[in-house]
């Protein structure tokens, strides 16, 4: 009987030790069964769209996102009055996990903080910079199609 106990014991620490690994977002959530790149390998499209703090939701048509398990990525962004922009590139983790790091097939490369990574729901932030040197930092809310 303790070995039964003591076995039941061992695996549920283990579980929750598990489980608390998984990290956190800002945003959550806490605690997941299904690993960080099992959440954000899938079809996004975007929810919100907020530069500097101001909603630009609604001037942009469409913009989704591919993430594939073989770590490469595309997104396609259609505003109105301009061609559909769509780069493609290599993804990876980087930071603890904390950020995905964008590696495009023209050579850019942007960080992504993640702020919140569900199954259904990727929010992150990042910060674009322009030729003038100009910042600006963009927060996109995306939900899983």
């Amino acid at each position: 009987m303790k070995t039964i106990v003591r076995t039941i014991t061992l695996m549920s620490l283990a579980a929750a030790f598990a489980l608390t690994s998984c990290g956190k977002y800002e945003d959550g959530p806490g605690i997941s069964l299904r690993s960080k790149k099992a959440r954000l390998v899938g079809e996004w499209q975007l929810e919100e769209l907020e530069i500097e703090g101001t909603d630009y939701t609604a001037d942009v048509n469409r913009w989704e996102w591919e993430f594939k398990d073989d770590e490469e990525f595309r997104y396609s962004l259609q505003i109105e009055g301009f061609d559909t922009y769509a780069p493609q590139g290599e993804w990876s983790f980087s930071n603890n996990k904390e950020e995905v790091e964008l590696t495009f097939d023209d050579g850019d490369r942007v960080d992504l903080e993640i702020k919140r990574l569900t199954n259904s729901e990727l929010w992150f932030e990042f910060t674009e910079t322009y030729d003038d040197g100009s910042t600006e930092l963009w927060e996109l809310k995306l939900e899983s199609k």
